[in-house]
């Protein structure tokens, strides 16, 4: 099966939280709960946050759950790559103009580009400056707006050959924290229940972004995917520098931002999307 070792990280969820029921979303398991009333979505404006975004709100509506979304965006790099937070807004428009009356408020966080990991690494534990500010930022909304649950669309690295033979012809580094498998995780990985009765869930945390780009065409919603950027490429990039040499370019200027086309999610996702026939056809034999 697809996602069975995914899957059989939920084994003792039943028991541990009779609240929490497994939703099959073509073979992923998804946990919820009718009992929630709000949710928090970590919504970048990559591919990944919107999709969970946009099964989770399949979820409330094929429910009839009495539940919203509420949008955490984080506004990051402003002076490298300015581009973030609009294509986040753009995507959180879309997503309500589907789903008005389940895409709830959206809050915004600031994160200053000194404390980046790109500025300091890391300062703590394997942890940067802009992981401690996304956690705070995280939990202070779960308190102020009494958030049921927060959802993270993390996803693994891909694990094939063929990315990683590109990825090394590239010179590019994997993201940290991203390559362990499901058979090596455990079940607060992709669920976990904080004291404060506050659930925190990662369901993509063992998934490939072929997957992820399956679910846009598997739920005919390709329209929100085209919006989506995935690049990490930024301002100091010869591709990008050609049409935005400047944070003024940019911010003076209607043109459209290029992708880099060789940093790792780049390269993730023009995998994912080349791969994408094959992975429909498996999750849809589940």
């Amino acid at each position: 099966m697809m996602f069975e070792a995914n899957n059989n990280l939920y084994k003792t969820v039943s028991k541990e939280y009779p609240d929490i029921t497994l939703h099959n979303v073509y073979g992923l398991t998804i946990p919820f709960s009718d009992k929630w009333k709000t949710i928090g979505m970590n919504l970048s404006g990559g591919a990944d946050s919107a999709c969970l975004t946009m099964l989770l709100a399949g979820i409330i509506e094929d429910n009839n759950y009495d539940c919203k979304i509420q949008v955490i965006s984080h506004c990051r790099c402003w002076t490298t790559r300015p581009w973030q937070l609009p294509i986040s807004i753009n995507v959180y428009n879309k997503l309500k103009e589907k789903w008005p009356n389940i895409i709830g408020l959206r809050v915004e966080n600031y994160i200053p580009p000194e404390i980046e990991m790109g500025a300091l690494g890391f300062i703590s534990n394997n942890t940067s400056g802009d992981m401690f500010e996304v956690s705070s930022f995280n939990g202070y909304i779960r308190y102020r707006d009494k958030l049921d649950a927060i959802f993270n669309a993390t996803t693994k690295v891909p694990s094939g050959d063929e990315v990683e033979n590109i990825i090394k012809k590239n010179n590019v580094s994997f993201p940290p924290k991203r390559s362990l498998a499901a058979e090596e995780g455990k079940r607060r990985d992709v669920i976990h229940y904080g004291s404060e009765i506050f659930y925190t869930c990662h369901p993509f945390r063992f998934i490939e972004k072929d997957v992820i780009i399956s679910f846009y065409h598997l739920y005919n919603n390709t329209d929100i995917l085209d919006i989506t950027r995935s690049c990490e490429g930024d301002i100091l990039d010869d591709r990008i520098k050609k049409v935005m040499p400047s944070v003024d370019a940019y911010f003076n200027s209607d043109a459209e931002v290029p992708t880099c086309n060789k940093c790792f999610w780049c390269i993730e996702r023009e995998w994912a999307i080349s791969s994408k026939d094959k992975c429909i056809e498996k999750m849809k034999q589940i």
